[in-house]
């Protein structure tokens, strides 16, 4: 289920569509991010671990220069090597999102901080 889908628009696959995007893969509490990439708008990378029910968890995701990270609690899960990424503009943000099915979890503490 969708958690959280930043998009300049729509579903789609294109650069802007999933920047990032968080779901549960299906079937499970694992996640399945999407950073994007100017050359690939739906790269993505997921956690081989299920999270926990019913516990409180910290995910952090993050893009450094080329480097998409995915931390649960302060532990790395998951990294790799993505495309450039442009700054895009009017980036809405979604939580869960109008085109999956919303993931059945509760999210708090949300924040963005652009690449400096």
């Amino acid at each position: 289920g969708s958690i959280i889908h930043f998009t300049t628009g729509g579903k789609g696959y294109g650069y802007g569509t999933r920047v990032p995007a968080v779901w549960f893969s299906p079937g499970s509490t694992q996640l399945h991010a999407t950073p994007g990439s100017n050359s690939n708008g739906n790269e993505w990378q997921n956690t081989v671990e299920n999270l926990a029910l019913n516990v409180d968890h910290e995910v952090e995701m993050k893009v450094v220069g080329t480097t998409s990270i995915v931390s649960v609690n302060g532990e790395i899960k998951h990294t790799m090597t993505v495309g450039t990424r442009s700054q895009l503009l009017n980036v809405k943000v979604y939580i869960g999102d109008p085109w999956f099915s919303a993931a059945n979890a509760i999210i708090s503490d949300v924040s963005f901080s652009p690449a400096s």
